[in-house]
């Protein structure tokens, strides 16, 4: 009697262990189709999938350790987690590409998109010693790109920060087209720039109608016999203050009361909610420029999208992401608080092909650089 007590014991005990996993598996696997809806839905329509269309990797990787546990106990409830992931297979390629896929890069045209942060201006103005901005020069130097897209550019009209005189004199991209969005004081400046080593014949902005900071500049540059047009973009930014930075690094301390954790999400929630509903307009203004071209196209920039959002979804309905032909492993561009996250991107139409491309691993911005070796009909020859 006693044996068969601590059986049914021991069989209630697994009983509700099962249970607990199952029911935790089911959450993963909405947050999972959730991720999928924001890929869909507009965040002006919707805006709760925009968080798992963040997150999607976790969920990713949670329903595929699910699977594996149930494969482990030999349950048929691994369907589900199954099932769910082949739904979004698509998406997979988006975040990380197995194997090599490069091809001799030729002498094709190679293109560079980096969000500088402003040449870390502000840090090195406080500490001389900090030098990010001297290893990006060298960084440049050493890449010598053909066109360079630079978003949170920074120049001043000084001796003591020219941006623009330094990159001048160490990269072969000579010809510039340069859009500030802010001046103070007539010297210090903040914008947009595209660099290219080939003849700019025309020059135009875009600003958003729904912000002041973020817009888009395209550029028309020959290119042996032919006439392209690069656009580069930087969509609306979180808006993230300092203080919105400690809060997610320090979410979890016990030490913080119920009241300012209710504050501080509820002010990233809104900074989330209204960013993304300006995404969502902005990459639809961007979207009728582009297909209105009379050029082949580029773009680059920082979308401030993961490729799970309804961003990425409008942008490869038109052009294609260098990344998914060509890249290599995690595609990872941002370097700031929510790690994996690949948020810059370098798309282009038919007229292009990919031959290679790389994310260079440099800390010297919350960017990680991008670049994309091109090949034409014509190979910009004469």
């Amino acid at each position: 009697m006693r044996v068969r007590r601590l059986y049914e014991y021991k069989t209630e005990g697994n009983s509700f262990w099962m249970k607990l996993l199952l029911a935790i598996n089911l959450v993963t696997l909405i947050a999972l189709l959730f991720s999928y809806l924001s890929y869909h839905t507009s965040p002006a329509e919707i805006f709760l999938p925009v968080i798992f269309g963040i997150t999607y990797p976790i969920w990713f990787l949670l329903n595929f350790l699910f699977i594996l546990l149930w494969l482990f106990l030999k349950k048929w409830w691994l369907v589900f987690s199954l099932v769910a992931i082949v739904l979004g297979w698509s998406h997979v390629s988006t975040v990380y590409q197995s194997g090599d896929k490069q091809d001799s890069p030729g002498d094709g045209l190679q293109l560079m998109s980096y969000n500088v942060r402003f040449f870390d201006v502000y840090n090195s103005k406080k500490d001389t010693t900090h030098d990010s901005h001297h290893k990006i020069y060298r960084f440049l130097e050493e890449q010598k790109a053909d066109i360079l897209c630079f978003q949170e550019f920074y120049n001043e009209d000084t001796p003591d920060f020219a941006v623009m005189d330094s990159l001048l004199a160490i990269q072969p991209a000579k010809n510039y087209h340069i859009d500030y969005f802010k001046t103070r004081h007539k010297y210090y400046h903040w914008g947009l720039a595209t660099f290219s080593k080939y003849p700019i014949i025309n020059r135009q902005r875009h600003q958003f109608r729904n912000s002041f900071g973020n817009y888009f500049i395209y550029t028309d540059i020959v290119y042996g016999r032919d006439t392209m047009r690069v656009f580069n973009v930087h969509l609306e930014s979180w808006h993230f203050e300092q203080e919105d930075y400690h809060f997610i690094s320090n979410f979890s301390d016990s030490t913080q009361q119920e009241q300012p954790i209710k504050a501080g999400l509820k002010n990233i929630y809104w900074k989330m909610r209204s960013a993304s509903m300006k995404r969502a307009v902005q990459v639809k203004e961007l979207q009728n420029i582009i297909t209105s071209s009379p050029y082949p196209v580029l773009v680059c920039g920082d979308f401030n999208s993961p490729p799970v959002s309804f961003v990425y979804n409008q942008m490869t309905t038109i052009l294609q992401d260098a990344f998914t032909h060509k890249g290599s492993h995690f595609g990872t561009t941002y370097n700031g608080l929510l790690p994996g996250a690949r948020i810059d991107y370098i798309f282009y139409d038919e007229h292009f092909h990919a031959e290679s491309f790389k994310t260079f691993k440099k800390n010297y911005s919350d960017h990680y650089p991008i670049t994309v070796n091109l090949s034409t009909h014509t190979d910009g020859k004469e």
